[in-house]
């Protein structure tokens, strides 16, 4: 059994809409940042459902490599929202959580910008 399989075992499979509700409503994260981050993990993961939480380490627990990390998925998620995150975010990105709200902070500092 691998590293992720085990992580898994065990947790409830959720939709987007009851993990964004379950995690990230009250802290007034945008619905489409949350559904984004988990779209593009996944696909990094190839692993169409996975059961994520916002706690899973992206290196350690999830396997991402660091490149992937920096070069791949930030800067996927930074051209979908036409954000630039500053670095200090993404320097302190550790965690599904740590992504989901950089990019948020980073989607509404552009937004109050316009």
């Amino acid at each position: 059994m691998t590293k992720l399989w085990r992580l898994f075992t065990g947790r409830k499979q959720m939709s987007d809409e009851e993990f964004y509700l379950k995690y990230f409503a009250s802290k007034g994260v945008n619905r489409q940042v949350c559904d984004a981050v988990l779209r593009v993990i996944r696909y990094y993961l190839a692993i169409e459902k996975a059961p994520l939480d916002p706690k899973d380490k992206l290196v350690d627990d999830l396997m991402i490599c660091g490149d992937d990390l920096s070069l791949g998925i930030t800067r996927d998620l930074e051209k979908e929202f036409n954000i630039k995150l500053k670095q200090e975010d993404v320097n302190n990105i550790y965690t599904l959580e740590d992504l989901i709200l950089a990019l948020d902070r980073g989607s509404k500092r552009t937004s109050s910008a316009s």
